[in-house]
């Protein structure tokens, strides 16, 4: 009998350097600036080999290199404890596309009371390097990472926008810090194939989560506790997956639960935690397809 194997190959190598400066403009106001050079070296392979002596095929395969020149300024306003303002730009030049990008960021907070704080941020990021999803019809339907440098057409640059706001509340031993948040990440990749031709196509796609943080700690004594939730819900779109609809993310975790103690008594430590969380998602099989290799499931 024939046994198909695949195999993967990925390498990467990275090399930079930064230097930045920070002027004090006066008691509530700095001025931070400064470069970022990053040189990325990345190759990857991808082959199938059966064995009857036929020896390896090349699925696909590239290796290519990119430069980053990076530019960045940050202006910080603080206030004694009530405010606390951060706003920045940064602007990367990606030589593997020859283009540059711009990245805003901002962050603001206000200590309403002694105990009660408010705070906010956005940013938007992207980025040359990525991961490539990489999902055949054969050898298990596993999804394999691959990293890769964006080409600007086949594979996007990654650009990342998040925004979140929240509250945190200090008082008599009790830390409650609660954040809510949007992210969206345009540009991932998936590399598979065509069903017919069997020719590498690479598929471009978004992914949207929304989210919500919820920290709570007390201190009593030697005895500390704390418990988390998260909730977390991450969507794929891909306008030729799914006939255009969105699923779920492959490592979407809706809720998770942690509660943790910690007691500490002369030299000793002792703690005890539980944790539930929701499964992550999966598909059904629909039916058995017969192929002249035999069965599998679809």
């Amino acid at each position: 009998s024939e046994t198909t194997i695949f195999q993967k190959f990925n390498k990467v190598e990275d090399l930079g350097f930064n230097i930045d400066f920070e002027n004090r403009l006066n008691e509530v106001s700095t001025w931070t600036y400064g470069y970022q050079f990053s040189k990325n070296d990345v190759n990857y392979a991808i082959e199938s080999s059966v064995n009857n002596g036929n020896g390896n095929q090349s699925l696909e395969s590239a290796e290519t290199k990119n430069k980053t020149h990076a530019f960045f300024s940050e202006y910080s306003f603080k206030k004694g404890q009530k405010w606390n303002l951060n706003i920045g730009l940064r602007m990367n030049y990606f030589s593997t596309v020859q283009k540059a990008y711009l990245e805003p960021r901002f962050f603001l907070s206000n200590q309403i009371t002694d105990a009660f704080q408010l705070k906010f941020s956005s940013e938007i990021k992207n980025q040359v390097l990525s991961q490539l999803i990489e999902f055949r019809k054969y050898g298990l339907g596993l999804e394999n990472k691959i990293w890769a440098l964006s080409d600007g057409e086949k594979i996007p640059v990654l650009n990342n926008y998040q925004v979140s706001g929240g509250f945190l509340y200090q008082k008599n031993g009790w830390n409650l810090d609660v954040d809510v948040y949007v992210k969206v990440i345009n540009g991932l990749t998936i590399l598979t194939e065509d069903f017919v031709t069997r020719a590498p196509q690479y598929l471009s796609g978004t992914s949207t989560t929304n989210g919500l943080d919820f920290l709570l700690k007390k201190k009593i004594g030697n005895y500390r506790s704390w418990i988390s939730y998260t909730f977390s819900k991450t969507n794929f779109l891909y306008d030729r997956i799914n006939k255009g609809s969105s699923f779920d993310g492959e490592y979407d975790i809706p809720h998770s639960l942690v509660w943790s103690h910690t007691y500490s008594f002369q030299k000793f430590e002792f703690s005890l935690g539980w944790k539930i969380r929701s499964g992550t998602p999966y598909t059904n099989g629909i039916g058995v397809q017969e192929t002249p290799n035999g069965k599998y499931r679809v």
